[in-house]
């Protein structure tokens, strides 16, 4: 009698074989550039206890993290220029609105502390329309910086003191001194009526910076 060849079941039959590229020898290897990692594999290194190939769904999100941690440094760079610039742009308008503060003063011969408010007012809108958005932070910079050209015209006073007083020029007067001898006269001449207008200013620019424009809504046509 002819003995009969057992079948094999179903589910332990082998898969049948997947036909390999030109450049794979029989093992499986790539020849073509001399790389002999395992097949999915070649280009990246292989993870221990994980020899499926990094197609599909995997390689997919690999992408997505990539693309999205780039996504987020681009961001993150862009926030700190936008706030670089913008701190350089405020201590700048501070410095100016201070300079055009010591000239009023000095034309009109005497102090005008209730400049604080105008000042206060162009300082904001400035810093909302130019400088950043209308918010917290734009409310934060305006006053700041309202109380920084405050500050600059008061030293620019106390040098001018020391200038008239030993004949020197201003420019000169400021080397003079120095930072702390011109912040010390400034402290003690500083009383309470110029600090509550300083004080006023500095809210009057906080407030204009903080409001967000009105979006007027767009014209609608005619109905025909």
């Amino acid at each position: 009698m002819r003995a009969e060849t057992p079948i094999m079941p179903a589910d332990r039959r082998s898969p049948p074989a997947r036909p390999q590229p030109s450049f794979l020898n029989q093992a499986g290897r790539d020849t073509s550039q001399g790389l002999t990692g395992p097949i999915g594999t070649i280009g990246r290194q292989a993870r221990p206890g994980y020899d499926a190939p990094l197609w599909g769904k995997e390689a997919a999100r690999d992408h997505r993290i990539d693309v999205h941690q780039a996504f987020r440094c681009a961001v993150i760079g862009r926030y700190l220029f936008g706030g670089l610039l913008a701190l350089l742009s405020s201590l700048m308008l501070g410095f100016a609105a201070g300079a055009v503060w010591m000239l009023a003063t000095l034309f009109a011969q005497h102090l005008l502390p209730w400049l604080a408010l105008p000042v206060g007012w162009v300082l904001g809108l400035t810093v909302r329309r130019w400088v950043w958005p209308g918010g917290i932070v734009a409310a934060v910079i305006a006053a700041g910086i309202t109380v920084l050209a405050g500050i600059y015209v008061a030293i620019l006073l106390a040098a001018l003191q020391i200038a008239g007083g030993l004949g020197l020029g201003l420019i000169e007067a400021l080397q003079t001194a120095g930072l702390g001898m011109l912040l010390s006269i400034v402290r003690l001449a500083l009383t309470v009526r110029p600090l509550a207008w300083l004080l006023a200013g500095a809210a009057v620019a906080a407030w204009i910076a903080h409001r967000r424009p009105r979006r007027t809504p767009p014209p609608t046509a005619p109905a025909s």
